[in-house]
């Protein structure tokens, strides 16, 4: 693993993105140096036109970059499909040679025209964006002189990947373009999703005139003794959380925070998202007193229940609520490992975890569980 510092750093030059998105490359060039892969990519589309928001690639030479496009039938065929790659859950990593199986690739034109001859063993896809508007994932390939993608490897990039899922989703806000603003302030100002600037505590530093309309108004966002507060229970607390998380130790902030689901009086659904400030390049043009940007926004999706509430209740990550609610369908381990594109090893840790998080011994249990939280979030 790598250590505490290193993994600080490249956290850091992710978070430089948010507002930045042409520090991409750069940021790449630090995971995959710091990991070992050949090369890295970072690709948004927008659905269904298939337009491109945001795209950064390091380490592919022209030339093969040039003829890469030409192969995106086979490469979703590497990957498993539509279908398979729509079930991968947020932020875990996919190995290439475990979604598919080596007979696959034999007969993959794009591993025998463009992986292979450039030395290419295998890659991790990560996703970070899935929804009605926009797919996006994070890939990196690893070179055949390294050796194999390694359980080292992939833990790694499990703690790194909640922070760029948060860059690219919170980014999304700036239309993923290069921020041309003075201050901070002025930026979110002309926003028109609701943006909160926080303290430790939740007390309310700034409210851009989004968040302030909505504060006034009351409802799914509100204020009590100058501090932020949510009308719903569960969110409340894990929104209390990440900032605590945010303004101590990013490291430790993981996925909390990201895709918090609020309610407002009519049922439509809202999201709130979580930026750590403390260390950010733009700290100069902020109030010294903010630990945290809250961003409440509109959600692509309708709340998912009881996932919403068991993932915030246990703290349970993307993949780990999809291991849950599939053990809670009668799904077997084999058959959960296949269709997430993952080892079965890695499901039987999940499952591990999820039986730590929730205090469950058995997968009756589970299914119990999953029983009782069918209500809505309160």
């Amino acid at each position: 693993m790598l250590s505490v510092e290193r993994l600080s750093s490249l956290i850091g030059s992710i978070y430089d993105c948010v507002l930045e998105p042409d520090r991409w490359p750069f940021a790449l060039t630090e995971i995959c140096a710091a990991l070992r892969f050949a090369n890295g990519s970072i690709g948004v589309n927008a659905l269904p036109s298939g337009e491109t928001l945001l795209v950064a690639s390091v380490g592919i030479p022209p030339y093969w970059l040039g003829r890469l496009s030409g192969y995106g039938d086979e490469i979703m065929r590497l990957w498993g499909g539509v279908a398979r790659v729509r079930e991968y859950p947020f932020e875990e990593p996919v190995v290439c040679s475990q979604a598919t199986d080596r007979a696959t690739w034999t007969n993959n034109t794009w591993f025998t025209e463009w992986a292979a001859p450039q030395g290419l063993l295998d890659a991790v896809s990560i996703p970070l964006v899935r929804d009605e508007s926009m797919l996006g994932t994070l890939t990196l390939a690893r070179h055949q002189s390294v050796g194999p993608v390694d359980d080292t490897d992939l833990a790694t990039l499990r703690l790194l990947a909640p922070h760029v899922r948060r860059a690219v989703t919170i980014g999304r806000c700036f239309d993923l373009k290069t921020v041309e603003a003075s201050t901070f302030a002025a930026v979110i100002d002309a926003l028109t999703v609701a943006v909160i600037l926080v303290d430790a505590q939740l007390g309310i530093v700034y409210a851009n005139p989004a968040a302030t309309a909505m504060l006034e108004t009351g409802g799914v966002i509100g204020r009590s003794n100058d501090a932020l507060r949510l009308a719903e229970a569960l969110p409340m607390e894990a929104l209390r959380t990440a900032v605590a998380c945010a303004a101590a130790d990013e490291l430790t902030l993981g996925r909390r925070g990201i895709g918090v689901p609020l309610r407002r009086a009519d049922g439509a659904a809202l999201v709130a998202h979580v930026l750590p400030l403390r260390r950010r390049q733009f700290r100069a043009d902020l109030v010294q007193r903010a630990a945290a940007a809250v961003f409440v926004t509109p959600s692509m999706s309708p709340p998912a229940l009881p996932g919403d509430a068991l993932a915030l209740l246990y703290d349970l990550t993307p993949a780990e609520l999809r291991v849950f609610e599939l053990i809670a369908n009668g799904t077997t381990q084999p058959e959960i490992a296949h269709r997430l594109g993952i080892a079965p090893s890695t499901v039987k840790t999940h499952l591990l975890r999820v039986f730590a998080k929730t205090g469950c011994g058995r997968q009756a249990d589970l299914i119990k569980l999953a029983a009782s939280m069918a209500l809505p979030l309160v």
